[in-house]
Parts: C-alpha cells; structure tokens; sequence
C-alpha cells in the first residue's frame, strides 16, 4: 500500500461488513485445533473460523455493547434499553453477573424479582439481541469486591486462586448460575451464544488451573457454547492452544483513551492500537479477533471531573478514529464497554475496505491526501479527478473497493463512506453514501453540504443517496421480523427497511401494505421510508396511530408525525412538603442506649492479610459487616460529646486521627467512645495477591495512659450483617445508622409521632446525623418517557470564615438507595431514578441520611426533581419493582 502524504496511514481488510449483506457461506470450518474444548461434539448452532463467527450457519459480525442488569434493578425497563441498543445497529450484548447480590448470605441464592436472569433472557428475545454472559465468580466492573460477596472476605484462603477453600464457596454460584444461563443457550432457544470466563491475567499454575476450574464448573452447569475470555494484557494468555485454561475464543481488552477526564483533549499515545492485527494472528490464529472490552466512556471518581468531561474524551471523534481502526484489523466481535451503564450489557468475494486515519491517532490536523488502491482495474490512484480527498481533524474514514451493491451493480472504489444500501424484490436499489461537511467526493463532483442529493441511475434500478454525515445519523435501518428461529434476531438473510427521521426508531413490521413502526420523538416532523423491500407499501402507523401519508418532493413515501407537550402534571417543590425527622444515632444522644444487641468484638485473629494491632479484630469484615474503603470518613464522639470528624478525600484508605479528651472526664468513671465510619465499597484487586481483603474498620487505637485491653469494643453494620433482612432489595442497599437497621427508608415509615423537620430549612445544628422522609405523589401522562432526577442543589453553602461545610447525604427513593453525594468531593450531585423504582403514578417516599462532619451542623443547599425533555414513546411501560413497606422490625435496634 502506497498512500501520501507520509502524515496519514491506510489499513486494508477483507471479509468485513459484507458478512452482514449477504446469504450464509456455503462452507462453514469450524475450529477443532484447540485440545480439550469439545465444541464440535456439544453445539453446531455458534461455530467459527479463523476470520468470522458463524450463528445458525450464518456470518455474523457480533457488534456488541455491555449492560448490566444489576445497574437497572427494574426488570420491566430492561426490553427498552435493549430496543434502544438495537437501534443504534447492534446486535448483541454482554453483561456481567454479580455473585455479591446473588449469594450475599453465602448458600442462599436469590434469583427472583429484581434479580431474575430469566425476566432479562425474556427481553433480550424479544428485542432480537443476542448475549454474551460473563458470570465471574469474579468480574471487577467498578463494583464492591469485584462483585464478590462480603462473606468471601472471611475466607483464610487466598480469593481468585486455586485453594480447595475458596473454589468450594464459588460451587452453589456456578452451578445456579451457570444452569441459568445454560438454559437460556440459543440451542434451548434462547439468546445466549457466548460465555465469557473470568477476566483473566497472567498465566501462572495457579491462575492456570484456577480459571481450568472456572470453565469446567460452567461446562458442568450445562453450557456448550464456545468459551471466550477476557485477557486485558493483550499477551495471548489462555488462548486455544496454550494449554491448562486455554478457552475456545480468545478475546482482548483494550481503553485507548484511558480516563483523564479532566484534559478531554488531550489523547494519550501510550495505548495507541498500531499492530493488533498482526499480534492477534500470532497469539490466536484459527480464531476470529474478539475485543470483549472496547472503551466506549471513561469513569470519573469521588473528587473528580463530572461525567460531561468525561463524554467529552470519549467523543464522536473517539467512535470514529477508534472502530473504524478495529474494522481495518478486521475484528470480529467489539464489544463496548459501557454501552448502557456509572452507569453502571455471505457471498465474500474480494471487497476491500482501506481505513485511513492519521499516523498519529491524537492530531488535530486537517490532511489533504491522494489514495492509491489496487481493484478490479488495477493500481488507481483516488480521487482520479483533479483534487484531493481530506481528512479533517480527530477523524477516520473507510473507503471501499470493488464492492457489490445488489448481483448487478460493482462498485470499483468509493471516495465517500458506506452508511448502507437495501435492495427490493423488483431489483430496485438504494444506497446511502455519506461525507463530513464542506468534503469534496467524487461520486459525481460533490461538495458535502446539509443539503441531501439524489441521484438516479434507471438503467441499473440505482438511486444514490448523498448525505451529510450528521443527516446520515438521522437514519434508522430497522431489520423487519422473520420466521422462527430468527425472529428478531440479526440475521444476514433477512429484509430491512431504511427510515429518514425520527429521535429514534426502534422496530418496524409489514403487513400488507402498512408499515407500522416503533419509536419515539421528541419534536414534530416529517418520516420518510426511503426502502422497504416489498413495493407494497402505501400506509405508514407509529406506536399503533395511524399517520397521513404523502410523496415527498424525491418520490418517497412521507408522514408527519406530531409531537406535543404531555398534559400539565404536578412536580414535587421539596421545601413546600412537610418533611418528618428521626435521630438516626440515639448511641450518642442517649445516655441510656441499649447496646446490648450489637456484635462484641472478640477475635482474636483475622483472614484479613493485615496483622492485628489490637487485643481482638476491630475489621467490620471478621464479624460479617462489609463497609469501609477509599474516599471513608469519620465521626468520633465521647459519650455525647464530640471529638472530631474527618471528612475524607479521595487518596487515602487509612488516616490516623488524633483526638483531645474532654477535661470533664473523672478518674474511674466509665465512657463510651462512638466512631461513625462511612461505608464506601471494597477494591478491585489482582488474583492471587489477596489485598482484595483491605481491613475495614479501626486499625489501631491508642488511649491515654491506659491500655488497650480496658477498652471493650462492640460493633454493628447493617442489621443481619450477612444474614442481611430485605432479601428484595439485597445485601448491599442499607448502612449502618439506627434508622436504616429499623427500616425506616422503607416506604411509609411509622413516622406519625417523629417531629418535623427538613433537611434544607433545618439540616443539623451540630455534628451528627439527621434522618427525614416526606411522601409525594406523581400522575405522569402515558405514552411518554420523562426521565427524572433528583438533583442535590445550591450546595455551596458556605460555613464560617468563608470555608465550605462538610456533609455526606444518601438519598433512598421508595426504599432503594439511588444517590450518596459528598459535599467537598463530588463530583456527581444529579442522580436519575428509573420509572418503577420511582412510582410515576402514585405516592413515594424519599428518606435522606444528612451526616454533618463540622461541629456547627449543615443543611441540605437544596432538592429537586428534575423532570427532563419528555419524548413520546413506544416503550412499554414497567411495572413498579417489590417495595417492602418500612414497618419497625421486631429485631432493629
């Protein structure tokens, strides 16, 4: 390949998109050079070759985004994220399970409600996207532990490692688990058709015959499907062929981009994907290259950037320099993590796509440039008019050559980009080229402006789309339903039609001559159908209304559809609510609290891999309490009074603190120290090194002119600890505070006889913690998706000497905790609530947790709901989730 000017590259790839235009190949070779996989004896329904998937003797290029359903605990809204997810042109999605929420007790799985794999298989179905489940154990995704249970913590033996200890405790998970998922295999009907293994590092026996036993516990479970890994140092580590662990598909992941969402302009070239090709076909060449993570987000953290910042990083420029590059290394499966999430699942022939970026992946430059390709009529040189093509900034471009457009039509080389192209049953075809504005192409001589140009060729039944890429977004190509067992899964052999129009265009059927489709807008205007494959078409219904038809000036079919405002309904001004208010630390207020209920700290050794440094373990894990990590804090109080807090930051797992005891304090008198520590999470850790087992809790103490053996020290978390009481919600949704263990975040606390007070007009007059609650009601109109959030406002007050107070709030929508804001770190201060956990038509409880760390109290800046841009929907509405009622429990205390 010869390509000038020097500041712009060119990849060349085969047997790409074609696998989604064309019939099935009629040789399927399926890999059977791996040692032990037995994929040939068990399925022949997801097969492979070296460069491509094959599902139901298809070529299928699996175009996948991650989405968890842990992250959307209301299971009527998992069909419209997969909808949704369809819509944009995927076909799959991979989604983690998280053994932490299902066995928080260990040997009690809970798999029903908001935990109920089967009720996401369902919706996964019917959207017509197929899944890649990847159970763990352990499955890192920015959760608590890794996803492992707090329980786990206890263990002696060394987690994610092949101790007979630790492996025995993974048993109930994967076989439930597994079975789960086995049943949902495409070969029982399902959509599952790849099972991703523990992510996976380096090979030593031991990570050898750990992730071994992994893969066997998932076979013996009943899944036959071909494995896939996970191997983020991109060294070939488990590849088929590498021995003890090695799995069927080898699979990759990669974040160019990283996570400074602080410099969003500023691209790393550490990680820039040059040779993935190359090194692909040596570590696993009888595979298809797999990326089973590709950044598609950044993260930010507790005293970070907001998630704007971090959009900007990884931006439109970022989708197209970055997977046009995994199209040019001829990838095979990408999947992007995260797709929905914090948040938070052919005829070949020789057709050539050169995918030109610049040399250096981060420059700005605008680049004019001359291609030379080699096609049917030999070398060429591109544009072979006068001028040149361009490549203008953070940018990339796929040109094709030799490209069959319908059995009659070649196209010999495009200086534009491919959106799409459809054929009808009378030869008529449409094909849809696009360009970045002001770019010159050689179709015709075309100067890409907003203005969209058609043009007709009769003789070869041709029309040809030109767009401008932003109007080439408002398209939709919907694939229409097919006979069983496709249905509306993704399928090369099936129909589409081509819509212009609409926020978003989910699904589409023919019947007869009516076209009737799916979606939602959020503004009037026009839809046009620019291909349907049938000529029969003359009616057009949305979301089952019927629409007024007419023929565009360019001949297509074209309705209106209108938009308008939902009917007045009544938002919530929290200040005008009468808010109830509880104090959730009577150990401090009260001087006669009983404590006799809380845990006693008597072990006198640890799993934990840090020693103890007291007479017995103050680690809230020992005693099946699982809070404490980076970003904690502190409040300490003597009897009533307080000594000082710490308020934390986002660099420091340990803080030793100093504190003055009180003169009032008598010789011989007895006292009661209580330390308030906030609960942020466990780490994500490395196998085999097990610092997953940070301590939590108090390290050391050292009491003035005492020993540490006069200090008795008990201990609670929430209530139940492991054996945790809302087995609805799971294990890791309430703390610590009295309130929380009495259940009264719960809907419709008996709060008759607690006193009022609001946590904006009131909050705390001195260092504590508040607990209040107030009811609204909602009447949303149907046919609408309004999302709401519920906004933490104003929240620059300011304390005394002009220096910002500090306070940590938890915000519990109707029992479920959706928002933990802390007032100095961030940097999140909106936090969405999904229809069903907030009731859009009837009453709800808000309940806050208002913890001032400063001696002069705080108060809430402000709360608000906001309502966003309601667009009209054709997503079916959820059922509320199961809400237990926040009745005083007979064992709170």
């Amino acid at each position: 390949m010869i390509i000038r000017p020097t500041s712009i590259v060119a990849y060349l790839v085969s047997c790409l998109f074609l696998v989604a235009l064309y019939g099935p190949s009629n040789v399927i070779t399926q890999n059977a050079s791996s040692p032990g996989t037995g994929t040939d004896f068990l399925q022949r329904l997801v097969t492979w070759d070296d460069k491509c998937f094959f599902i139901r003797g298809e070529r299928l290029l699996l175009y996948s985004g991650e989405a968890h359903p842990f992250r959307l605990p209301v299971p009527g809204l998992w069909l419209d994220v997969f909808e949704k997810i369809k819509a944009l042109g995927f076909n799959c999605v991979s989604f983690y399970t998280y053994w932490g929420l299902h066995e928080g007790k260990q040997g009690r799985i809970i798999d029903e409600g908001i935990w109920s794999l089967d009720k996401f298989f369902r919706a996964a179905s019917e959207a017509g996207i197929y899944l890649i489940a990847r159970p763990g154990p352990y499955i890192n995704a920015e959760t608590a532990a890794g996803g492992f249970p707090g329980w786990t913590l206890r263990l002696k033996s060394v987690l994610r490692s092949n101790s007979p200890e630790f492996l025995d405790a993974t048993e109930l998970y994967a076989a439930k688990i597994g079975k789960a998922i086995a049943n949902a295999q495409i070969i029982n009907g399902g959509p599952v058709i790849l099972p991703g293994t523990t992510p996976t590092t380096f090979p030593s026996q031991m990570n050898r015959e750990y992730i071994a036993y992994v893969n066997q516990q998932f076979r013996k479970a009943g899944i036959v499907v071909p494995l896939v890994n996970n191997d983020p140092a991109m060294k070939g580590y488990f590849a088929p062929g590498s021995g003890l662990g090695e799995v069927d598909i080898y699979g990759t992941d990669a974040y160019p981009l990283r996570y400074n969402c602080a410099q969003p302009s500023i691209w790393p070239k550490t990680r820039v994907p040059i040779d993935w090709q190359i090194i692909h076909r040596q570590q696993s060449p009888t595979t298809p290259f797999a990326i089973l993570e590709y950044q598609g987000g950044s993260a930010t953290s507790w005293g970070g950037v907001d998630q704007e910042q971090c959009g900007a990083l990884v931006n439109a420029e970022a989708m197209r320099v970055l997977h046009k590059q995994l199209y040019g290394f001829g990838v095979k499966l990408i999947n992007v993590y995260m797709l929905f999430g914090g948040t938070n699942w052919g005829n070949l022939g020789d057709t050539k796509l050169h995918v030109i970026r610049h040399a250096d992946f981060t420059s700005t430059a605008s680049t004019n440039y001359r291609l030379n390709v080699f096609c049917s009529l030999g070398n060429v040189s591109i544009p072979q008019l006068a001028g040149q093509l361009s490549l203008n900034g953070r940018d990339s471009k796929i040109h094709v050559t030799d490209y069959n457009v319908g059995p009659d039509i070649v196209l010999r080389y495009l200086t534009a980009e491919l959106f799409t192209w459809a054929v009808d049953k009378a030869g008529q075809k449409n094909l849809i080229l696009y360009g970045g504005a002001d770019e010159a192409m050689w179709i015709i001589k075309w100067q890409v402006n907003k203005a969209r140009r058609i043009i007709r060729f009769a003789e070869g039944e041709l029309n040809i789309h030109l767009l401008w890429r932003n109007d080439a977004y408002n398209h939709w190509t919907l694939e229409l339903p097919a006979k069983s067992p496709i249905g509306n899964y993704s399928s090369p052999s099936k129909s589409s039609v081509i819509i212009r129009g609409g926020y978003r265009m989910r699904s589409a059927k023919i019947s007869g001559n009516q076209l009737h489709l799916r979606g939602d807008v959020n503004a009037t205007g026009d839809v046009e159908l620019v291909h349907e494959p049938t000529g029969a078409v003359t009616n057009i219904s949305f979301n089952g209304t019927p629409l007024n038809v007419s023929r565009s000036q360019k001949g297509f079919l074209r309705a209106k559809i209108q938009w308008a405002l939902p009917s007045p309904y009544k938002v919530p001004d929290f200040r005008e609510l009468t808010w109830k208010y509880i104090d959730p630390l009577p150990e401090v207020s009260k001087s006669a609290y009983d404590d006799s209920k809380w845990t006693l700290c008597n072990h006198r050794n640890t799993t934990n891999r840090q020693s103890l440094q007291t007479p017995t373990s103050l680690y809230a894990s020992d005693y099946g309490y699982h809070t404490g990590c980076w970003s904690f804090a502190q409040s300490v109080w003597i009897n009533s009074t307080f000594l000082g807090s710490w308020e934390g930051d986002s660099d420091h797992k340990t803080r030793a603190h100093n504190l003055t005891i009180p003169p009032f304090l008598q010789p011989g008198g007895k006292y009661v120290i209580t330390v308030l520590i906030d609960h942020m999470g466990q780490d994500e850790k490395a196998p085999g090194t097990d610092s997953i087992k940070e301590p939590m809790g108090l390290i050391n103490f050292a009491p003035h002119t005492h020993p540490q053996s006069d200090v008795m020290w008990k201990l609670t978390g929430n209530i139940g600890g492991e054996d945790y009481a809302d087995i609805t919600i799971g294990p890791r949704n309430e703390g610590a505070m009295f309130a929380e263990r009495m259940g009264y975040h719960l809907p419709r606390p008996p709060s008759a006889d607690w006193r009022i007070g609001s946590p904006t007009s009131d909050g705390m007059v001195r260092a504590g913690v508040g607990f209040f609650t107030t009811e609204f009601e909602l009447n949303v109109p149907g046919g609408y998706d309004i999302p709401m959030v519920f906004v933490f406002s104003n929240h620059t007050i300011r304390g005394e000497y002009g220096t910002a107070r500090h306070y940590r709030s938890q915000l519990y929508i109707n029992g479920y905790q959706f928002g933990k804001y802390v007032s100095h770190l961030g940097p999140q201060s909106r936090f969405l609530v999904p229809e069903g956990i907030l009731n859009y038509n009837g009453i709800n409880t808000v309940a806050m947790t208002l913890w001032s760390l400063d001696p002069q109290g705080t108060r809430l800046g402000g709360l608000i709901l906001d309502c966003e841009f309601p667009v009209i929907s054709g997503y079916r509405k959820p059922r509320l989730v199961s809400m237990p009622v926040g009745r005083a429990r007979n064992d709170g205390y």
